[in-house]
């Protein structure tokens, strides 16, 4: 998302088209502007999460996140969410991407007995503060984003708590079992699907290009390609992708859907 907003007004100077990956702040698309995502938003991911811990009979929560454009929007979202829900939250946590050492936080954190944490977030910390809360043995409901769906990622965290809940895209099989023969270590993390999903919507637009006369940018925001990564390959009126979520969950060492 840093990387996005640095690079932006070069852009907008060039009159360039962007699609975004791996970007997941709130407002970033714009296709009046040429700029479009392919990513789930902070918004989206939040708003699941808060869901899911009021239906998993949480009274109170508190959310941990990454201190970034993303985790930011995690939290704004997350908080009202859990309002709208009368969800009680508690206290937010702010930790660093390359954070270590989280175990300070996490003493203070849990002695306030939250029954749901939700942790936003990426990078080593993100690790890191999965790793400690599972050391510190807490019992309640965890709810996390889809940085753990990455097999990478899963594996570095180890011993992920049973019944953990994760929010992530809804991939279709049949691209898993495609994109596993290529990418046997990443098949199931989201960036791989929406990187698959850019270049096949991009190529649509092309080709509608060929008979509409219609600069790409504009037509990118009319495509419409059945089977991409998550289904359909769409846009909204923001120009952010329509990229279906549901709640996974922890289950004998692996994710599956809740």
């Amino acid at each position: 998302s840093s990387v996005t907003k640095a690079v932006d007004p070069i852009l907008r100077q060039n009159s360039l088209l962007s699609i975004a990956n791996a970007v997941a702040a709130p407002g970033l698309a714009n296709p009046a502007e040429a700029r479009f995502r392919m990513f789930p938003t902070s918004e989206t991911v939040s708003d699941l999460a808060a869901k899911a811990a009021k239906a998993a009979g949480a009274k109170s929560a508190l959310i941990v996140y990454v201190n970034d454009e993303y985790g930011l929007g995690c939290l704004s979202t997350f908080k009202a969410k859990a309002a709208e829900a009368s969800l009680q939250l508690i206290a937010s946590e702010p930790f660093s991407a390359t954070e270590r050492d989280f175990r300070t936080q996490w003493n203070r954190l849990l002695a306030m007995k939250p029954d749901s944490i939700f942790v936003a977030g990426y990078g080593p910390g993100y690790v890191a503060v999965l790793q400690q809360l599972v050391e510190a043995g807490y019992s309640g409901n965890i709810l996390t984003d889809f940085t753990l769906t990455a097999p990478a990622v899963f594996k570095a965290v180890g011993g992920v708590k049973e019944g953990t809940l994760i929010v992530a895209p809804d991939t279709r099989p049949e691209f898993e079992t495609e994109a596993f023969k290529t990418f046997p270590d990443a098949s199931y993390f989201v960036n791989v699907g929406t990187a698959y999903d850019a270049i096949i919507a991009l190529a649509q637009a092309h080709r509608m290009k060929a008979k509409e006369q219609q600069p790409v940018s504009q037509l990118l925001a009319k495509v419409n390609v059945e089977k991409g990564a998550f289904g359909s390959v769409r846009f909204d009126s923001n120009g952010d992708e329509i990229i279906p979520l549901s709640v996974y969950i922890v289950h004998d060492g692996k994710i599956v859907r809740h």
